[in-house]
């Protein structure tokens, strides 16, 4: 539970100055933000992924669309190798729990 209100609480920090870079002019700043939100992947980090796609820049709409591209593989990815866990091993309450 501390560990999560820490985790909470050190996105929460990060979030505002990377927002403050993807509302400014600097390209390349922004190029970094989203790759540290496609990292993160949380549910802030792709909403603000998604206000991307409409910056002024193509170049920022391309790399926001990819990392959002990389998030939704990568969830499907462990979605899918959840449900095999839980396939091969339909008792176990650990292949359960990795489902989510």
């Amino acid at each position: 539970m501390i560990r999560d209100l820490r985790e909470l609480l050190s996105n929460e920090s990060e979030i505002q100055p990377i927002a403050d870079i993807l509302s400014g002019p600097d390209v390349d700043l922004k190029r970094g933000a989203i790759a540290r939100l496609a990292k993160v992947a949380d549910r802030p980090s792709v909403a603000m992924l998604q206000k991307a796609l409409s910056d002024t820049s193509p170049e920022i709409q391309f790399y926001a669309q990819s990392a959002l591209s990389q998030i939704e593989e990568a969830r499907h990815e462990a979605i899918k190798t959840a449900s095999e866990r839980v396939e091969g091993s339909p008792m176990s309450a650990a292949a359960h729990r990795s489902l989510g």
